[in-house]
């Protein structure tokens, strides 16, 4: 996917986009957990992986990225959900300037 605004019909991944979100405990405290803010249609486009040993397991994060109709508001704070898979947002961008789309690039984590 270059700077070329990504057709509708390549937007066929339903998204869910996630926070961070603080939630009050019955005893005083508080828990950290993840909640939803959006749903969107986007389209996914996986780059590249590579394997790594992390704790004496081979693990391979998979990057890609994921373009959606423009949006403020989404930062590396969030995160995607796409049925179990789960994409953190580590980059965010505008490639027009235009604001008719966004591209969030990614990297897929086991939940």
């Amino acid at each position: 996917m270059s700077k070329a605004r990504v057709s509708i019909a390549r937007r066929r991944n339903r998204l869910t986009i996630e926070q961070l979100a603080e939630t009050a405990t019955p005893l005083g405290g508080a828990t950290l957990g993840w909640q939803n803010v959006a749903t969107l249609w986007g389209a996914i486009e996986m780059t590249g992986g590579r394997e790594t040993e992390e704790g004496g397991q081979a693990i391979g994060p998979r990057t890609g990225r994921v373009t959606l109709p423009f949006r403020e508001g989404i930062d590396a704070r969030h995160r995607f959900r796409l049925g179990t898979r789960i994409l953190e947002i580590t980059a965010v961008f505008d490639p027009d300037g235009n604001r008719r789309q966004i591209v969030c690039l990614v990297r897929e984590v086991t939940p």
